[in-house]
């Protein structure tokens, strides 16, 4: 929340009529994603953008979400997913609708191994891991612009890599 606050501030103090709320969400334990979901739901406000832009990347040994997911999978789409799914009712209900998922170059690299997605036969490798659940990420965003455009709905799924960045 501390960062968030800062954010808020920095933002603020630029756009001094910008609305802004600050809430928590940890992509990492369902419950967290839905609750937060259901926050926003609560509010009936339409949600004009959705970014999502988990990245939690290499851990050095294999590590489990809250749900029992492999971190970086869980984390990076499961999370992510899960909330896209639910908070689409708030997207469709805005004009013209975004949903922006960050991925990686290094989805380059990624295979999607369905006969275990949670590295539990295989040795651990983090980056492949990490790159796993980036292709996944742009696996969605593919999903969802293929399924939008099916049904007619005005809503744009676009899928990015950020870029080498050095982060917090």
């Amino acid at each position: 929340p501390a960062k968030g606050e800062r954010a808020r501030t920095e933002i603020l103090a630029e756009h001094p009529g910008a609305r802004i709320q600050v809430r928590r969400i940890d992509l990492a334990d369902l419950a967290s994603v839905e609750a937060f979901a259901d926050g926003l739901i609560a509010d009936r406000a339409p949600l004009d953008l959705l970014l999502n832009n988990a990245g939690v990347m290499a851990p050095p040994a294999r590590m489990t979400t809250t749900d029992g997911f492999e971190l970086q999978f869980g984390s990076n789409f499961l999370g992510p997913f899960a909330l896209t799914v639910r908070l689409l009712p708030l997207l469709l209900a805005a004009p013209a609708a975004r949903v922006a998922t960050m991925s990686s170059g290094t989805a380059n690299y990624g295979r999607i191994h369905f006969d275990d997605l949670q590295w539990e036969r295989r040795r651990y490798s983090p980056n492949l891991s990490y790159a796993q659940s980036k292709l996944a990420d742009l696996m969605l965003t593919r999903q969802l612009a293929d399924i939008a455009a099916e049904r007619g709905w005005n809503l744009l799924s676009t899928g990015a890599h950020p870029g080498y960045t050095r982060t917090n």
